[in-house]
């Protein structure tokens, strides 16, 4: 019985790896990722910071406004850069300009979090590290005051 408990955690993980067709490679890759806390730890926090100066050049924001009063990203905005993205895709006819325009709209509406019509920074920063095992709450949690009490007390 307990044999046939595991058939279908295994015609599941068969079918994900191996019938998926272009999402197969993504979930093999996905299976075969080490976790490393620290080279992760690390990883993520560059990742954090570049996206977030990402985010300011797209949006063209000075370096001086907090990130918390800059403006969002708005459709016409990521619409561009999802043009200059594909743009090979769209010359070799692989992609056509409504093909962009669906993917766009989609993906505009999962990353607008709250339905502000815009894309904050936080939002966007969340999106890519999205399959970060690190999290930004997570970054900040560990080097609260409040966590390094309890470090401190341990050690």
């Amino acid at each position: 019985a307990v044999v046939l408990m595991h058939v279908p955690i295994f015609l599941v993980r068969f079918i994900a790896l191996f019938c998926m067709g272009s999402l197969s490679p993504v979930y093999r890759r996905a299976r075969s990722t080490k976790v490393d806390l620290f080279r992760d730890f690390n990883g993520a926090l560059t990742r954090m910071m570049v996206v977030s100066s990402a985010y300011r050049h797209i949006i063209g924001a000075a370096r001086d406004v907090p990130a918390t009063d800059l403006p969002g990203l708005t459709y016409g905005m990521m619409f561009e850069q999802m043009h200059d993205v594909f743009a090979e895709s769209i010359q070799s006819g692989v992609l056509q300009a409504d093909d962009l325009r669906v993917m766009t709209t989609t993906i505009f509406r999962h990353l607008d979090k709250d339905g502000t019509g815009a894309i904050g920074c936080s939002e966007f920063i969340r999106a890519f590290i999205s399959h970060d095992a690190i999290k930004v709450e997570d970054v900040a949690h560990f080097f609260s005051k409040d966590a390094r009490r309890k470090v401190s007390s341990v050690l």
